[in-house]
């Protein structure tokens, strides 16, 4: 059934390859103990946090990101961590139509746990980014972070880690975080894409796509809460007919809203091409780190709920 919609339908090959490579070289996962790891600390941070990982026996950081699967990096990050990568493809990334190429990293380690045979995704997009020449960070997806409970800190800058469905661990990593907490539950959709429930003022029933990796802002907007489409941000009203625009009223996720936050607005062809890479299910807007940033958040996969802890 995978293999069949793989070679039917372009936009399902590179899922399709993924499989494929990981029925080959199955992910093993250990860890040893809950643990909490520092945020690198770069001109970057604030939009995009990562920690300092070891990939194939080379130390290095990775940057976060709920938008991707398990592992991304660019042809030269590959070259440089022995990774060879084939079954290329054409997907979407980034805003348009790009090469991506499968390959496996043998070895990952994060803080106390140690991922082995984990899946690569190639990306010549990410070669010549604008990111990249600040920061040539390999990134870890959604994926990853499903291997565990984890919680992305980022007012104390921190990442939490401890073991899936044990008890004593989950309470040992909750009580690292102090505030108060809201549960906020979300749909996992295909592999990696994690949808939950929020409203921008009196849309009530929006669904967004938690992607912690998307990079948009100016001096003049700051780093984007959520990215839509053009047609979205006229039923919105008030949002620019495309580029950097103020949210008036409020953005909210679950329980939780913010006022003076920003949008990216993008053509409707262009949101269509992300729609399809979602397999057609209803996303009205892409939410961001400009608005995790203020919380720390805890990913549970095993009941699929964010916690969000207001440490301020």
């Amino acid at each position: 059934m995978v293999k069949e919609r793989g070679a039917g339908n372009p936009a399902y090959l590179p899922y399709y390859n993924r499989a494929k490579t990981m029925a080959q070289y199955p992910l093993k996962v250990e860890i040893d103990r809950t643990f909490e790891l520092p945020f690198v600390q770069s001109e970057i941070t604030d939009f995009f946090p990562g920690v300092t990982v070891s990939l194939n026996g080379i130390k290095t950081t990775a940057r976060f990101d709920t938008g991707g699967a398990f592992i991304h990096m660019s042809p030269s990050q590959a070259k440089r961590f022995g990774v060879t990568a084939t079954d290329c493809s054409q997907g979407f990334a980034s805003l348009q139509t790009a090469s991506t190429c499968i390959g496996i990293v043998k070895q990952l380690t994060i803080g106390d746990a140690r991922l082995y045979n984990i899946p690569v995704a190639v990306m010549e997009v990410m070669e010549n980014s604008p990111l990249s020449e600040i920061d040539d960070s390999p990134i870890l997806g959604t994926n990853i972070f499903q291997q565990f409970l984890v919680t992305i800190d980022a007012p104390d800058q921190r990442f939490i880690v401890s073991a899936r469905q044990e008890t004593e661990a989950k309470r040992e990593h909750l009580a690292r975080l102090n505030g108060n907490r809201q549960e906020i539950p979300f749909v996992m959709w295909g592999d990696h894409f994690m949808i939950a429930r929020g409203a921008i003022n009196t849309q009530k029933e929006t669904n967004f796509f938690v992607d912690s990796g998307l990079v948009f802002g100016t001096a003049e907007y700051g780093q984007a809460a959520i990215l839509t489409s053009k047609s979205m941000g006229g039923k919105w009203k008030k949002l620019g007919s495309s580029g950097m625009s103020r949210i008036p009223g409020t953005l909210g996720l679950g329980p939780l809203t913010q006022t003076n936050t920003t949008a990216m607005v993008v053509p409707n062809g262009t949101w269509r091409k992300i729609s399809e890479s979602m397999g057609g299910v209803r996303v009205d807007a892409l939410l961001s780190y400009g608005f995790l940033k203020n919380y720390a958040w805890t990913i549970d996969f095993d009941r699929r709920v964010y916690l969000f802890t207001d440490v301020k």
